[in-house]
């Protein structure tokens, strides 16, 4: 009796462990996410590799690091014991999400976002670290929606790295060998007159794709830069804006000063891009936007032409009714 209620014991905390390494799924709005531990236990001085999982509603999308035109990236805010220190998340490989004249990068279906847990060399074996982190994204359809959660786990410390948690250590251990990777060939990036060019030597034949892993790398969609330029009736700005920029910085806050606007970076940026030598201020279309009268339009849909009126038969009054 007394060795099954042994074996009980060990059962019981094994099995406790392996559900401590897996958060609860929080569900909200288009999606359901957990923060999962690829092993059951963390070594002192070693590196533990997370997943943050997410479920996403059908034709819903999260962003990648760099989300392109439009949209953002996953921020997690983490809460770790002393000493311990989270790397930057690794994102799996994006794909195009089209809209209208927009170009965006993200992820569908069930992305798996990899984050590494540096555990200290003075963690003590034995005792169980509190792993916390608060996750929020921008999932969109037709629309855009900010989601957020809270993800905690427990995760044992002992004198060696712990076992796999089974199938959440498989799927870790898959993604992880499909992350984007340095190339083993030549590739340099430059820009060109007639747009940014991508030089590959020595690489696999086939078809490639360019996923800039920063948004100041190349601008997604030349369309947007196009129909603004024709819209606002400015030529595209051909130099270095940072050579530029000091000349018209501090005009640009005089001008935000004069017509009682709050100096802040983001409003000095739209005017200074819209300074134009030998036009008024008052036609400044950064200072238009910011006082209302801006007259940027991009649609993203092919404006519906409007459906002639039908004349509707006559009928007896009746009372309006309310419908809730």
């Amino acid at each position: 009796m007394a060795r099954l209620l042994s074996l009980f014991v060990i059962i019981a905390t094994w099995t406790g462990f392996a559900q401590a390494q897996v958060s609860e799924p929080v569900v909200t709005g288009h999606a359901e996410t957990r923060l999962v531990a690829e092993y059951d236990a963390a070594k002192p001085g070693e590196t533990i590799t997370l997943a943050l999982m997410q479920t996403l509603e059908d034709h819903w999308h999260v962003y990648w690091q760099n989300p392109g035109d439009s949209g953002l990236p996953l921020n997690l805010a983490w809460d770790l014991p002393d000493g311990f220190e989270a790397g930057a998340i690794q994102y799996p490989l994006p794909h195009r999400l089209p809209l209208g004249p927009l170009v965006n990068y993200g992820h569908e279906g069930s992305p798996v976002f990899l984050i590494d847990i540096t555990v200290p060399e003075t963690a003590t074996p034995g005792t169980v670290a509190g792993i916390a982190v608060d996750a929020e994204w921008l999932i969109c359809a037709d629309i855009c929606v900010p989601e957020q959660a809270r993800l905690a786990l427990e995760l044992p410390i002992a004198e060696s790295r712990g076992e796999p948690t089974g199938g959440y250590a498989i799927e870790i251990g898959r993604v992880r060998r499909a992350l984007p990777r340095e190339p083993v060939f030549e590739t340099v990036y430059f820009d060109h007159p007639r747009g940014p060019v991508l030089r590959i030597a020595g690489g696999p034949e086939g078809e490639y794709d360019f996923f800039p892993y920063t948004p100041a790398a190349t601008e997604p969609s030349a369309e947007v830069v196009k129909i603004a330029a024709e819209q606002l009736e400015m030529p595209p700005f051909e130099g270095d804006p940072l050579e530029a920029a000091p000349n018209n910085m501090e005009p640009a806050k005089k001008i935000l000063e004069e017509h009682g606007l709050p100096v802040t970076e983001e409003n000095t940026f739209l005017v200074l891009a819209c300074i134009l030598p030998g036009k008024k201020t008052e036609l400044n279309e950064g200072l238009r936007l910011l006082l209302g009268k801006g007259k940027i339009d991009i649609p993203l849909k092919k404006k519906e032409e409007p459906k002639a009126a039908t004349p509707a038969p006559a009928a007896a009054p009746t009372a309006a009714a309310v419908t809730g």
